[in-house]
């Protein structure tokens, strides 16, 4: 009876889920930046995808950032084009990022591309924090007037009740306001706080 060899089938290849991207923790526009930059540098000196990506992976200390570097590299280890493995990470690299490399992997200029990413997301970085500064800063003012006016009610006024009780009739009703006022912050005060926090 003749023997029939049966051919092994390949084993099925795991697909990454769709929704895989979604579910990534949280990374910022800066380590998109440093991705870009270290990547630009690397291409420049002449190094290859697959290397640049080992070596940016050893030196990021992020974990998410690690998870993805390291994601990337099994990709681009399995055929995919820088693009095609970054747009499995949309929360870090957005349409518009991976067009652009898309564009640069056929036009031969990456890291050209990649340089001017990591300018884009510096200026952004910058805007960003002036931004953040200047809304901080009203808020500042606020608070330390708030901070000025307690200390006038709690430390400066005491000094002076003594030397007003007599002639407390004859102040101007603005100065009888800060003292009682005063006086309610003094004897009042855990209640006060108490009620800040309810309504904060």
């Amino acid at each position: 009876m003749p023997l029939t060899m049966k051919k092994d089938k390949p084993a099925p290849t795991a697909r990454p889920s769709p929704f895989a991207g979604l579910f990534q923790p949280r990374l910022k526009a800066s380590d998109r930046l440093f991705f870009s930059e270290q990547l630009s540098l690397l291409l420049e000196t002449g190094t290859s995808i697959l290397p640049a990506l080992k070596t940016i992976r050893l030196q990021t200390q992020h974990p998410a950032m690690h998870a993805v570097l390291t994601d990337l590299e099994q990709r681009i280890a399995d055929g995919q084009p820088l693009s095609q493995a970054l747009s499995h990470h949309p929360r870090l690299f957005n349409s518009t990022y991976v067009n652009l490399v898309a564009a640069a992997e056929g036009g031969g200029f990456l890291n050209k591309v990649l340089q001017h990413l990591a300018e884009l997301d510096d200026r952004r970085e910058q805007l960003r924090q002036q931004l953040k500064s200047a809304a901080s800063y009203p808020m500042f003012l606020a608070l330390f007037s708030v901070a000025v006016m307690l200390f006038v009610l709690v430390v400066v006024f005491p000094k002076f009740e003594d030397m007003f009780a007599a002639i407390r009739d004859q102040l101007p009703w603005t100065t009888n306001v800060l003292m009682s006022a005063s006086d309610l912050m003094r004897h009042h005060w855990p209640w006060i706080c108490l009620a800040t926090a309810l309504l904060a």
